[in-house]
């Protein structure tokens, strides 16, 4: 399969630009404590006017209401309210010999120097 810029895949970088790091920065738009604030004003609201209005107002389930609440008294306080971290516990990492490694990666080099100059000979 032909490549359009004829570069190997293996050297393309993104490019840092000011589009790129704004969504970063949009990422997380909340601070942890500020996450469990809110979270804290949803239980308070669903106590005072009940399931059917807090689903309407923050689109939270009477379920995981009770999940905030049970973390509340495991944790003792607002603290179990803080979203827990979303990094994977295990990492996979890949196990494939080094040889095969380097002969996918000769074949492709090869494959590239060939496309190349058959470019070079068809200008």
């Amino acid at each position: 399969m032909a490549r359009s810029t004829g570069v190997p895949m293996r050297w393309f970088k993104i490019p840092i630009s000011k589009g790129v790091i704004k969504l970063i920065s949009h990422l997380r738009l909340y601070d942890k404590s500020e996450v469990a604030a809110q979270r804290q004003k949803i239980i308070l609201f669903y106590e005072h006017f009940g399931e059917k209005a807090t689903k309407q107002a923050f689109g939270v389930d009477r379920k995981l209401i009770y999940v905030w609440k049970k973390r509340i008294k495991e944790r003792k306080g607002i603290q179990g309210l803080v979203p827990n971290s979303t990094k994977p516990k295990s990492v996979r990492y890949p196990r494939t010999d080094p040889k095969i490694v380097e002969y996918i990666r000769t074949k492709r080099e090869f494959v590239l120097k060939n496309e190349q100059i058959q470019t070079q000979a068809s200008t």
